[in-house]
């Protein structure tokens, strides 16, 4: 709070920023099917927003609950998860030209015309008055629109009051194995963003009688572990921080995306860090710019244990080519923020670095596999090294061990 300014002020101002900064920048005001930008929902939203008086106010910090709260609380829109169909999904443009408000007798809803009415009718059931759909909701002939959508997207689900979760392939729990929107890159941001949300069959029965999925200890949490291999407490309360990157990584290696540069791009929320979006660049370069990402911001040294296909990079092969490059990493137990820097000479890292000696059997000519090296200056026992399929020269070389992982005391 700024000095001088009375609490009712304050809020009035976390309001506006949140507005202006924290929701999308277009939704549906279902009232009238038309699409809307900020400064409406300013205007709807502040009548309530006044309605908090000073002894609120008092009362909430009391219970240390902020100011952005306050406003999250009162400014409700919300968002639907799916995947897009083929063919037929809204555009903005048939929002701009007011075809969405409703089809002539001789005309036939589109899939995905009767997904979008269905979800604006489950979102007048809960008493809510705006929903965002990112079928229709961004103007994607605008870049700087799509850019910051793109970028601000976790953040928009994380902010709603309730996600719709449209699962169109599915009748029954048992069939979410199989479900087609478990497969897509974007939902896994959706899915662990939203705070609350509520899943739909393909004919638009609700899949349990919970307001909220995201419960403990319930058949549907069961199945949901299962399928996205993701702990509960996880998929209730996940937080985003640049921090155990290998563990949900492999989340989202079986995931597919329509355009390469999507599977980075999806997973910048995950890690709190942002991107400059430029499709066209290719797949494994924009992987490699968010594992850069991740690493300048403090990324753990979890972002180096993968196992896979390394990215090509003139400088380096220490990076993953791809989510999937962390498929079966080695479980090691993280130590926190490593001072990680790709510069144009490679990675560079702090080591430790030991000489070694090789313990090696009678040279009999042939490549030593799984060599056992001793470091006597250290006080260090023997080091067994898993060579795999690469063999060790039996002739005398010099060895140091580098070793990155470690506490500095």
């Amino acid at each position: 709070m700024n000095q001088g300014q009375s609490p009712a002020q304050d809020v009035l101002d976390e309001f506006n920023h949140y507005v202006m900064n924290d929701i999308p920048i277009r939704l549906i005001y279902l009232p009238t099917m038309e699409l809307v930008g900020q400064n409406f929902m300013k205007t709807h939203f502040q009548d309530r927003i006044k309605e908090i008086t000073e002894d609120l106010i008092l009362a909430e910090t009391q219970a240390h609950v902020s100011s952005r709260l306050l406003s999250w609380h009162k400014v409700k829109y919300g968002i639907l998860s799916h995947w897009w169909l083929d063919t037929g999904e809204p555009s903005y443009q048939d929002m701009m030209e007011k075809k969405l408000s409703g089809p002539s007798n001789n005309e036939v809803q589109s899939p995905g015309y009767t997904k979008l009415q269905k979800c604006c009718e489950e979102a007048r059931r809960l008493d809510l008055h705006f929903l965002w759909s990112d079928t229709c909701c961004i103007d994607k002939n605008s870049s700087a629109e799509l850019d910051k959508s793109i970028c601000s997207m976790f953040w928009w689900y994380r902010n709603s009051s309730i996600c719709i979760a449209y699962l169109g392939g599915m009748t029954v729990i048992e069939d979410l194995r199989l479900e087609e929107w478990f497969m897509r890159g974007w939902i896994l941001q959706e899915l662990l963003a939203a705070r609350k949300i509520k899943f739909f069959n393909k004919d638009w029965q609700r899949l349990t009688k919970q307001d909220n999925d995201k419960e403990e200890d319930t058949p549907l949490m069961t199945v949901l572990q299962e399928v996205t291999r993701i702990p509960e407490a996880e998929l209730i309360d996940f937080l985003p921080i640049p921090r155990y990157i290998d563990k949900q990584m492999t989340w989202a290696a079986q995931r597919i995306t329509t355009w390469a540069e999507d599977v980075a791009y999806s997973l910048m929320g995950l890690f709190d860090v942002s991107l400059q979006i430029a499709y066209g660049e290719g797949g494994e370069r924009a992987f490699r710019r968010l594992i850069e990402a991740i690493m300048q911001a403090g990324g753990d040294s979890s972002v180096l244990n993968w196992a896979g296909e390394p990215a090509k990079h003139h400088a380096s092969f220490a990076l993953p080519a791809s989510p999937a490059s962390f498929v079966g990493h080695p479980d090691i137990v993280t130590i926190g923020q490593l001072d990680l820097t790709l510069t144009s000479r490679g990675l560079h890292i702090p080591l430790v670095i030991l000489p070694l000696d090789m313990t090696k059997p009678e040279f009999d000519g042939r490549p030593i596999v799984n060599p056992k090296f001793r470091c006597p200056h250290h006080g260090v026992g023997e080091v067994r090294i898993d060579s795999g399929d690469y063999g060790f020269s039996g002739i005398f070389k010099q060895y140091a061990l580098g070793i990155f992982h470690y506490i500095p005391t």
